[in-house]
């Protein structure tokens, strides 16, 4: 799409980013193409003890992967939703 305009409106809690640009944030996290790519950090969290755990992008892969397979181990197909809480 299109990077213009930056944003639609004058109130953050309304506003639009981006309004004509489609962006999948996992599939460009996902997205690999060379291989010192796998070791660049992808998730970091930190709990309230201030412990942080880093995933690089190639664990996030390899997690996906195998969530993906578990998930058609069970019956799931392109279609299905899966929620969590």
């Amino acid at each position: 799409g299109s990077v213009g305009p930056v944003c639609q409106g004058d109130v953050i809690e309304a506003a639009s980013f981006f309004p004509n640009l489609r962006f999948n944030y996992a599939q460009s996290l996902l997205r690999i193409r060379a291989p010192e790519e796998l070791s660049w950090p992808a998730i970091t969290s930190t709990n309230e003890r201030g412990e942080s755990t880093r995933l690089s992008r190639g664990e996030l892969a390899d997690r996906v992967l195998r969530l993906t397979a578990g998930l058609r181990e069970l019956g799931l197909q392109a279609g299905d939703r899966v929620v969590a809480i």
